[in-house]
């Protein structure tokens, strides 16, 4: 009876066997991006900007000089008509460039935030964001979070950058945040029952969560503060949660002014004549069975 051959020993074994093992396809299933990654995908380089602002000089630059040497191209035609070729590949490109640059600027576009991140608040949110990434990559890449290529380079969460105290407060409150920023976009995508509140729940969210970021970032340089923090990131969080309930009522619940005024679905108004139909028809039954016991007695 042959036995099977022994585990592999020694750091290089060990290594080659984890590689081997992330290209065959063994996954850790439990390994899912926290609700703080999520968070800095869908808003963090919005808020702190600093790498998009880098980009959209690049872009604008990139768009210029090539346009300029389109328009150069384009007035050498006159002496030499086979300049027309450069001319026309480099104005597209700068064109390109341009409406990059565009996009950029409304896509990410300052808010009109009312709460801005501190110095320290900036300078934590821009190494959460670098360590991070700016992008989603099972969003974008089509990539698994926790693919092999992810378990070969190693995971970025948020949670190797911050002491166990600052990612806590961080991760309960993006929780919410994702939370209510999901309620937002069904309501935007069904009964449009926020309506004007949107924006304004929105901006809410995201202004407590920079509140929060500039806190952890105190309590980052200055562990000793954690119960002050800690009493305000609380609060703080305590709110977000009645945030995500009332919006969940008001979406949901039938005894919400907005849903008396706009009404319900079509499959309310269908269930609700069933529903009295029913009812008469179990009425009539009712008072056919009294009157038959009347006539026995």
């Amino acid at each position: 009876m042959s036995s099977s051959p022994p585990p592999p020993n020694g750091p290089l074994n060990g290594i080659a066997q984890s590689i081997a093992d992330a290209f065959a396809g063994k996954q850790d299933d439990q390994l899912r991006p926290s609700a703080l990654d999520l968070f800095i995908w869908q808003r963090g380089g919005k808020i702190h900007g600093g790498g998009i602002r880098g980009m959209k000089l690049g872009f604008g630059i990139a768009g210029g000089v090539n346009l300029g040497f389109g328009v150069l191209f384009l007035a050498l035609t006159a002496k030499q008509p086979g300049f027309i070729v450069p001319a026309s590949i480099m104005g597209f490109i700068g064109l390109g460039f341009l409406i990059a640059t565009a996009f950029l600027f409304a896509k990410y576009r300052n808010r009109d935030n009312e709460v801005r991140l501190t110095k320290e608040g900036s300078q934590l949110l821009y190494r959460l964001v670098n360590h991070v990434g700016y992008m989603n990559p099972h969003q974008y890449s089509g990539a698994r979070y926790g693919s092999p290529w992810h378990r070969f380079w190693g995971i970025k969460t948020a949670s190797n950058m911050l002491s166990k105290q600052g990612f806590d407060i961080l991760e309960s409150a993006a929780g919410q945040f994702v939370r209510i920023n999901a309620q937002v976009e069904l309501d935007a995508n069904g009964l449009k029952r926020l309506s004007r509140n949107s924006g304004a729940v929105r901006l809410a969210a995201e202004e407590t969560m920079i509140t929060l970021i500039n806190q952890v970032a105190l309590l980052e340089q200055h562990p000793e503060s954690l119960g002050a923090i800690a009493d305000i990131a609380k609060k703080e969080i305590a709110k977000m949660v009645e945030l995500g309930d009332r919006i969940e009522q008001s979406i949901t619940g039938e005894d919400s002014l907005l849903g008396m005024h706009r009404g319900g679905s079509a499959i309310d108004g269908v269930l609700e004549n069933l529903r009295m139909e029913q009812d008469a028809l179990d009425e009539i039954r009712y008072s056919q069975r009294e009157n038959r016991q009347e006539e026995r007695s």
